[in-house]
């Protein structure tokens, strides 16, 4: 659970390793980090959930849905539409609740190597 850092802004996603648990828990006793949703801290004391959650969507569904694909709408706008509604092709469909959106986890293949860093969607279309 390494913290990440954007726009001057640290965010933590929970992991299970128990050296990073413990640092999260004095973080949290200090009263530096606060818990925005599940498995989500930041150091932003100030703004509301829904405000962080928003700007930093990209960088917190990365960390909670690693090797997720966006998808569908979400693949043509590049963000969340006006509802708040994010779509992600995942091994399993689901929809998760964050303040200020929504995830809809739509069951699919993964993305497959193409050259070097490069993913490609499979079948292609």
């Amino acid at each position: 659970m390494a913290a990440t850092f954007y726009l001057g802004l640290a965010l933590w996603v929970e992991s299970s390793e128990k050296n990073e648990s413990r640092r999260l828990t004095a973080l949290l006793k200090e009263k530096s980090i606060r818990k925005i949703a599940p498995r989500i801290y930041t150091s932003n004391l100030e703004e509301e959930s829904a405000v962080i959650i928003k700007r930093n969507w990209f960088c917190i569904l990365a960390h909670l849905f690693p090797n997720g694909l966006l998808s569908h709408r979400s693949a043509l706008e590049f963000k969340p539409t006006s509802e708040g509604h994010i779509f992600l092709t995942y091994p399993y469909a689901s929809n998760v609740s964050l303040p200020g959106i929504t995830v809809h986890l739509l069951k699919g293949p993964s993305p497959i190597p193409f050259f070097d860093n490069l993913l490609i969607r499979f079948p292609l279309r």
